[in-house]
């Protein structure tokens, strides 16, 4: 584990990918919140299935998805992302020329 900008990021290990990583970041936002994926879906402007697969990690989103999830959350995009380039960093180079995230 690690802490990034104070939030504990699970490492890739163990099958984790950088999405799965990507999805407990969202959805730890959205639980400080208080939302259920139903109200934050509504609220992000998204639909609920496909918050419900970027929390899985079965959904990478693309710049307008992101753009309403730093809105929403009440961050930034760069916030949102710079966890992810952090473990990202660290991978070994053959690992890091994936195109998982």
């Amino acid at each position: 584990m690690k802490c990034v900008n104070g939030l504990l990021i699970i490492g890739l290990r163990g099958g984790m990918t950088l999405k799965h990583t990507f999805g407990q970041l969202i959805r730890s936002k959205r639980e400080e919140l208080g939302w259920s994926q139903e109200k934050a879906a509504e609220i992000l402007g998204i639909p609920s299935r496909s918050l419900q697969r970027l929390e899985y990690g079965d959904y990478t989103p693309g710049f307008a998805t992101l753009f309403k999830l730093a809105k929403g959350y009440g961050t930034t995009p760069d916030k949102l992302i710079l966890p992810i380039w952090e473990l990202w960093k660290e991978l070994p180079e053959a690992d890091s020329q994936s195109d998982d995230l």
